[in-house]
């Protein structure tokens, strides 16, 4: 297995389970060390012959072909250390060397992505003493993690009881579109002062630090909404009017399809991963 990345490049030989089965698993601590962007893993497999028509040698860090000479200029393919900085080319030259009429090795090539994980908060307008305060925000964060919130009005105001200066809690992400996840925190302000709020909003991720927003707590009660009134206007249908009855087929909401991806161990090949950056 190959892979191939922003200022990445490594091979790896994986055992062949019995039942004809493989796979590898990119830890917490190796995606920490990788950059944002696009992947490219390259599987491949011996053929009739037996051996690798294209290996690294491990002694120089050289990807080779391994039936022509050491006397031969074309045998380096490229190194590691150049793959690295090589992006797309050098995957490329890789599998134009294992597709040559020459070689039977066998070879699949898979795609991934790493992003780094953002928190965004939706504008949050002002609200009166007695309403409920809703923060809200999207995240590409899995669903299942948390997020937490905090409300203060300053270093050194911890707020009475039932004052949502003192309320710190965790929410959980649920699923949104296209891995763009949402999270909401509803807060009962009844008992709490008028005045500037600050909400700080943060994550389990270590790298992450707080996202913020602010709003004015003004003093309630809020006012009340008055509905409009309509008057009704009764008219007579004449002998010569008519009913149709007009049919309205119901229409069908697109169903999200679920597009199979090929699986490298945990990984997710074909997907997005999220990482963690160091600190």
């Amino acid at each position: 297995m190959w892979i191939f990345g922003p200022q990445y490049a490594d091979a790896i030989t994986l055992p062949l389970q019995s039942d004809g089965s493989f796979g590898y698993t990119l830890t917490a601590k190796e995606i920490e060390r990788m950059e944002s962007g696009n992947y490219t893993v390259v599987f491949q497999s011996f053929g009739d012959n037996l051996k690798y028509d294209i290996a690294l040698d491990e002694r120089t860090g050289e990807v080779i072909k391994t039936s022509m000479p050491y006397s031969n200029p074309d045998r380096v393919l490229f190194t590691l250390a150049q793959a690295k900085t090589m992006r797309s080319a050098a995957p490329d030259a890789l599998v134009r060397a294992i597709k040559e009429t020459a070689l039977d090795d066998g070879y699949a090539v898979y795609t991934f992505s790493i992003a780094d994980p953002f928190i965004e908060l939706d504008p949050v307008r002002d609200y009166y003493v007695g309403e409920t305060i809703t923060i809200s925000g999207w995240t590409n964060f899995p669903p299942g993690e948390n997020v937490f919130f905090e409300i203060t009005r300053g270093f050194k105001d911890y707020g009475g009881p039932g004052d949502i200066v003192r309320d710190w809690r965790s929410v959980t992400v649920e699923a949104g579109p296209a891995s763009i996840n949402h999270f909401s925190a509803d807060f009962n302000s009844s008992a709490t002062r008028p005045g500037q709020h600050w909400v700080y909003v943060s994550s389990s991720f270590k790298w992450q630090s707080d996202v913020y927003t602010t709003f004015t707590l003004l003093e309630g009660p809020p006012p009340t909404t008055v509905l409009a009134t309509t008057k009704q206007v009764v008219t007579t249908a004449s002998p010569m009017d008519t009913a149709t009855t007009v049919t309205i087929q119901p229409t069908t909401a697109p169903v999200p399809v679920a597009i199979p991806v090929a699986a490298l161990g945990a990984v997710g090949i074909g997907g997005l991963i999220r990482r963690k950056k160091e600190e």
